[in-house]
């Protein structure tokens, strides 16, 4: 199911939501924000937000500015469910549960590499992004921008402005090094090509 913004309603009873996870209401959202951000399924801008409400469990009514992406949702789940996460291959994602809970202030992420295709387009890093790509929709070829667009979400929403890196360089640092060390996991563990036989066994 579609909506503009993802709902996830989770039942009262712990016990239910361990026994299957996937019963539990979660409305996830495909769509983007066509009002507030850029709404084209390719293009690396554009973002959304999420609803998460668990009764008795996640704090009625908090609004958190945090990063979590989607693939943070399999280690967070699994962990509720009672499931142990696969140790013999590395799992991009990370546990958000007690940032959800309200236990901590700041999520487990801080940024994480945006891919449009096969191609690195851009860096997420808190409020900012670094795009090294550019492609606004679909139809548009994908231009390699000769330096790096440094945007701030929280004054650029719309990521409409220029965006010149020498206003705000500092924010290469971190974005470099999210960069580096996706590069050299992508070294140490090949992605499985396509084709693969499933179920796939991590190479010993």
């Amino acid at each position: 199911m579609a909506l503009s913004r993802g709902r996830w309603i989770c039942s009262g009873d712990s016990r239910r939501f361990r026994k299957l996870v996937i019963s539990l209401c979660s409305f996830i959202s495909a769509s983007r924000c066509t009002k507030t951000l850029r709404p084209d399924p390719v293009a690396v801008i554009a973002g959304k937000g999420e609803e998460l409400r668990w009764p008795a469990k996640v704090p009625a009514g908090a609004v958190s500015n945090e990063i979590v992406h989607i693939v943070d949702l399999y280690p967070t789940l699994a962990g509720v469910g009672g499931a142990e996460v696969p140790k013999d291959r590395p799992i991009d994602g990370v546990d958000q549960l007690d940032f959800f809970l309200g236990k901590q202030e700041h999520s487990n992420r801080e940024g994480f590499p945006a891919y449009a295709g096969d191609r690195l387009s851009a860096v997420k890093w808190r409020n900012w992004k670094v795009h090294f790509i550019w492609q606004e929709n679909m139809y548009d070829p994908p231009l390699t921008l000769p330096l790096p667009k440094v945007i701030n979400l929280l004054t650029d929403l719309k990521e409409e402005r220029d965006g010149f890196p020498w206003y705000n360089s500092w924010v290469v640092a971190p974005v470099t090094k999210i960069v580096d060390e996706f590069l050299e996991s992508l070294e140490k563990y090949p992605p499985i090509k396509l084709g693969t036989p499933d179920p796939y066994s991590p190479p010993r």
